[in-house]
């Protein structure tokens, strides 16, 4: 598992209601490309914010926090 190296994402969505994340673009740590993704708002509150980069497979921490 790698950190993600750039994060952006909206802080609010109406994707929240139905408990998805906004649409979040990262580049990934290990290949270094970028990706788009949503997530679950469960996984984040449950302290397991990972995607898996789409073109190399691993897994990256977002570090997203809900607040």
């Amino acid at each position: 598992m790698v950190n993600v190296k750039a994060l952006e994402m909206w802080n609010m969505s109406i994707s929240m209601l139905v408990g998805k994340s906004p649409k979040i673009r990262y580049k990934c740590g290990k290949c270094r490309r970028y990706n788009s993704t949503r997530i679950s708002l469960q996984a984040v509150k449950s302290g397991n914010p990972y995607v898996v980069c789409a073109y190399c497979g691993t897994v990256n921490n977002t570090k997203l926090e809900l607040t």
